[in-house]
């Protein structure tokens, strides 16, 4: 894991319980909407160059579906 600046508690445990029902062979989709700080991209090592829930919601920029990232 890579370390995020002004990670919350809550943001950790949401990554690790992610991690941990995906382990367990449900599916998942973990959902950061932190409008003007989201970084839930960064614990699953990823680069922010998706379109989030800001863009859906300032002009419907994407489709919902088009906001999920697989990460397997």
């Amino acid at each position: 894991m890579h370390p995020v600046k002004g990670v919350s508690g809550k943001l950790l445990f949401q990554r690790n319980l992610a991690i941990a029902l995906a382990e367990m062979g449900h599916r998942v989709i973990a959902v950061d909407l932190d409008l003007g700080g989201s970084n839930l991209y960064a614990f699953f090592g990823l680069s922010n160059r998706y379109p989030g829930i800001g863009d859906f919601l300032k002009a419907r920029a994407a489709e919902l579906d088009e906001l999920l990232v697989p990460l397997n």
